[in-house]
């Protein structure tokens, strides 16, 4: 599961626990990795 969301909103409970709850690994792009798709895709296919 990519982590997009910011843990402010409250779609991040959703996303966070429901996954972990169910045996997902939880992936968590840093700020760089955001910054452009192609960096963000390259971060999904390391994890």
């Amino acid at each position: 599961m990519l982590q997009y969301s910011v843990c402010t909103f409250d779609i991040f409970v959703e996303e966070v626990f429901a996954n972990l709850l169910n045996g997902a690994a939880l992936a968590i792009p840093s700020a760089e990795d955001k910054e452009d798709v192609k960096s963000l895709m390259k971060f999904v296919k390391r994890h």
